[in-house]
């Protein structure tokens, strides 16, 4: 199997495929394969690598969010003291399971005890079925954090300036949208890869989009000028859904969105969870 042949087989809309191995160097993955031909690893995994690291495969498993599977260059240090290499991740809303190559078995493993696949093939179907799909469950990890920013169980906070600045412009917030503010709002911490976010608690008049601390993005005016908006926009129109803009993370960088359903969407259109507490976890352990 070769990735055209991947995307000829795997063609669906609850399916994506991306190829990112550009951003590999060329010169480790040949190291790498190098390392794993002279201690006698299968020339099955060695081609599995040459051809798919870099490649993410991703399950629809909500109407805007996928679990995905990123296949990437076996660590180093694993190669030289092990039979059993990392050679991919699954991730889903901040969980992150690693996949394994057992080079005694000629076979692939989900963690370290789930055998899932023989062969490549077998492991492309498993990892893009239902079976695949990981159960959330939200992490001690992501409570510490929260709870490091400001954050506790029955938080409550009084967001009547947010409210009254939006119904003075005719916009009415949904109660989905206040109870995230209200429990959320001001909080302020830092992730798990150590960059801030933020949590908006307060309005700004604004000057400019981005003078704006937090800010309703308007529907598009018509369909015809849908090629000309991003595809967090073009989801917005379609599904009928405000975006609120309520906070940022990546040290500012990137903003967090809400839906007047309570959803947390990125920039780029892809929904960060099911629930609130599901997004937050994709955000901070990402």
């Amino acid at each position: 199997m070769d990735k055209s042949m991947l995307k000829n087989m795997f063609s669906s809309e609850r399916i994506s495929i991306s190829d990112n191995s550009c951003y590999i160097s060329e010169q480790r993955k040949t190291q790498i394969c190098n390392a794993l031909e002279k201690l006698n690893f299968s020339s099955q995994i060695i081609t599995f690598i040459k051809e798919f690291a870099g490649v993410s495969i991703g399950i629809k498993i909500d109407k805007h969010m996928f679990q995905y599977f990123h296949v990437i260059l076996p660590n180093t240090a694993s190669i030289n003291s092990s039979e059993r290499i990392e050679i991919g991740r699954v991730d889903c809303c901040g969980q992150k399971l690693s996949v394994n190559f057992d080079n005694l078995k000629k076979c692939y493993y989900l963690g370290e005890n789930t055998l899932i696949a023989s062969n490549e093939d077998e492991l492309f179907k498993y990892l893009l079925s239902e079976d695949s799909i990981l159960p959330v469950r939200i992490l001690p990890k992501t409570v510490q954090l929260l709870k490091n920013a400001g954050w506790y169980e029955g938080r409550t906070i009084d967001i009547s300036n947010i409210t009254e600045k939006f119904q003075s412009d005719g916009i009415l917030l949904t109660e989905s949208q206040k109870c995230f503010l209200q429990e959320f709002g001001g909080i302020i911490g830092v992730d798990a890869n150590d960059e801030g976010f933020i949590i908006y608690d307060s309005i700004r008049k604004p000057k400019c989009i981005r003078d704006n601390i937090v800010y309703f993005t308007p529907k598009i005016p018509s369909p015809k000028d849908m090629h000309s908006y991003d595809s967090f926009n073009i989801i917005a129109y379609n599904n009928n859904i405000d975006m609120l803009r309520v906070g940022e993370t990546g040290n500012g960088l990137i903003p967090i969105w809400i839906s007047t359903e309570g959803k947390l969407f990125r920039d780029d259109g892809e929904q960060l969870g099911r629930t609130v507490m599901e997004g937050l976890q994709t955000i901070l352990l990402n």
